[in-house]
């Protein structure tokens, strides 16, 4: 089965072989490594051929004790690790209603061949993993964007 072709094109590797879309369940979590709850949950994707694109929209409920860096877990599929390619921040995150100003822009980076990405601030001389310090409850957080899944 070659999948869908186009355009009179019959050469398999040009074929769309996959297409799904769907919700997934979105988890925050500290460095702390304890799952802290959330409302207001709406998340999507839609996965096509190797590339998946999310979106959503999350607020934390719960931040008691936080610390370290927040990550959003359960993505609906997991990255790939071509090598070589470094990692790329490919998720867009908007803040709202932050604990302090957040004076950086925040990026999403998705983890090789992991279903999880990491929150951090860009432009930092340290990791920018601090946004543990940032967030309270009531913040939430509206996310997009894209990721690989080839290996």
């Amino acid at each position: 089965d070659t999948g869908l072709c186009f355009n009179g094109d019959t050469a398999a590797a040009n074929a769309l072989d996959d297409y799904e879309e769907g919700s997934w369940t979105a988890q925050a979590q500290y460095g702390d490594t304890t799952s802290h709850n959330l409302t207001n949950v709406v998340c999507r994707y839609c996965k096509v051929g190797g590339l998946v694109h999310i979106s959503g929209r999350l607020t934390l409920s719960s931040h008691t004790g936080a610390t370290g860096e927040l990550r959003i877990m359960n993505l609906p599929f997991a990255k790939g690790n071509p090598s070589g390619d470094g990692n790329s921040s490919g998720i867009q995150v908007y803040v709202e209603g932050a604990k302090t100003e957040v004076d950086n822009s925040i990026v999403g980076l998705v983890l090789d061949n992991d279903t999880k990405f990491l929150v951090r601030r860009g432009g930092t001389t340290a990791s920018g993993n601090d946004m543990a310090t940032k967030t309270d409850t009531g913040t939430t957080l509206l996310v997009g964007g894209t990721y690989n899944l080839v290996g």
